[in-house]
């Protein structure tokens, strides 16, 4: 190679890194509106297993590391199997809706176990405990052990994010219900007023909870 062919090869290079960052940039701005688009279709329904994913990708993945979206996806794909679950429709749930909840409480865990920011790892374990509080309420035997585990995911939840309104009311009823004295969740030798109260959980957030 002789030195005239040199600015030739740079320019080459040149060249093609800045192909590689267009097509980088490009793959970054697919994940971006995909995850945009798939938040508003996960509003109205659970959705398809690859509801966030863009419809074509490069670099293996490359913009969804760069935006840092590993943890955050994995919390969105833990949610929809607790959508798919209907953890509301109690003792209505069908087997496989069941299953689902499974699924559901074993990838909210994972998340919640790990590196993700305090805010995700917070909707995580509220999610989790919602989960199990579903269980509480639609049947009766174990109750009170369900509910102990509900009660403990709820008090993460907020001690991971204080600013988790969700998390908080959530707490908050399952305090009320506790002090209450209903008989789901009430644990032998328990005495009303022990498990303090609600207020120390902040004032509670919108939505109807669980």
């Amino acid at each position: 190679m002789t030195r005239r062919h040199v600015p030739l090869l740079l320019a080459a290079g040149a060249l093609v890194l800045a192909l590689l960052l267009a097509l980088l940039a490009r793959d970054v701005r697919g994940w971006e509106e995909s995850v945009r688009v798939g938040d508003e279709r996960f509003a109205v329904a659970p959705g398809p297993d690859d509801l966030w994913e863009p419809s074509s990708a490069t670099f293996g993945g490359a913009g969804r590391v760069l935006l840092g979206l590993g943890d955050d996806l994995e919390l969105r794909r833990a949610e929809q199997l607790f959508r798919r679950s209907r953890p509301r429709a109690g003792n209505l749930r069908t087997t496989k809706q069941l299953a689902y909840a499974t699924q559901a409480q074993i990838a909210l865990s994972a998340v919640q176990a790990g590196e993700g920011t305090r805010q995700v790892r917070s909707r995580a374990a509220n999610e989790i405990g919602a989960l199990a509080m579903a269980d509480v309420l639609a049947n009766a035997g174990d109750a009170s052990g369900r509910f102990e585990t509900a009660l403990k995911k709820f008090t993460e939840a907020v001690r991971l994010d204080p600013g988790n309104e969700a998390a908080r009311h959530n707490l908050e009823l399952a305090l009320a219900l506790l002090n209450g004295g209903d008989e789901r969740v009430v644990p032998e030798n328990f005495e009303s007023g022990s498990a303090g109260s609600a207020s120390g959980a902040g004032s509670g957030g919108a939505g109807s909870g669980f």
